[in-house]
C-alpha cells in the first residue's frame, strides 16, 4: 500500500475518544475554532492528563474529518502541543499553544510552518 494510502487509513481507523485506560478524572472534551485563512475550522478536542500534576497530557484532535493524536505540556494556564493534518496536497504541521481559564475558555493561536499564526478559540464542553 503507498505511504500515503497507508497513512489515510491509519488516521481513519483511530476513534475520536478517550482511549480505554484513559483516567475519567483526568480527561476533558473541547470545541475549538481556528480561524485559517480559508475560513473557520471547527477542531473538537480531547486531552487527558498524564497524571495529577497535570504537567503533561495526551489526547486527539479532529481536524477536517481525520482524527491526529498528540502529546503536550502544560505550563501553568498555557497548553502546547502539535498536531499533523492531512491535507489533499500533503501533510501540515501545526503548533498550538491555548491557554485555558478557570471558566473553560480557551484562547490561543495555531501556527503553522511559513504561514501567519492563527488565532484559535475555545470552551471545554463537558468532562468524558
Amino acid at each position: 500500500m503507498p505511504r500515503i494510502a497507508a497513512a489515510a487509513a491509519e488516521a481513519a481507523s483511530v476513534r475520536f475518544a478517550p482511549d480505554p485506560g484513559d483516567d475519567p478524572t483526568l480527561t476533558a472534551r473541547y470545541a475549538v475554532r481556528i480561524d485559517s485563512p480559508v475560513g473557520a475550522i471547527a477542531v473538537p478536542v480531547i486531552i487527558c492528563y498524564d497524571d495529577a500534576t497535570r504537567a503533561t497530557f495526551h489526547g486527539k484532535a479532529k481536524v477536517m474529518g481525520r482524527v491526529s493524536r498528540f502529546d503536550g505540556r502544560r505550563d501553568g494556564a498555557l497548553h502546547a502541543f502539535g498536531v499533523s493534518v492531512r491535507l489533499p496536497f500533503g501533510v501540515l504541521d501545526v503548533r498550538l499553544e491555548a491557554s485555558v481559564a478557570a471558566d473553560g475558555s480557551v484562547t490561543g493561536h495555531a501556527i503553522a510552518p511559513n504561514r501567519r499564526p492563527m488565532v484559535l478559540t475555545g470552551r471545554r464542553t463537558d468532562a468524558c
